[in-house]
């Protein structure tokens, strides 16, 4: 099993970050969907199972939700 570590979303938030697992493109690879935490804007971020593989992740959805500091869930 191969694993990675970095900052989903905002590279500047160390707070918390809610995590779920999809298949966005069909691919039948696991991709990353990431949400911000309470205390921040409501932001998605999304990479694909590929781009989490790579040396660096490029995100390939990157979307405020709502424009409140509740954070969002992902699951």
């Amino acid at each position: 099993m191969k694993l990675k570590d970095f900052f989903a979303g905002d590279v500047d938030n160390r707070g918390t970050v809610r995590v779920a697992v999809k298949n966005l493109d069909g691919d039948n690879l696991a991709d990353l969907v990431a949400g911000t935490g309470p205390g921040t804007r409501s932001k998605v971020t999304a990479y694909t199972g590929a781009e989490v593989a790579k040396t660096t992740s490029a995100a390939v959805l990157d979307l405020e939700a709502f424009g409140n500091l509740n954070g969002v869930y992902v699951g």
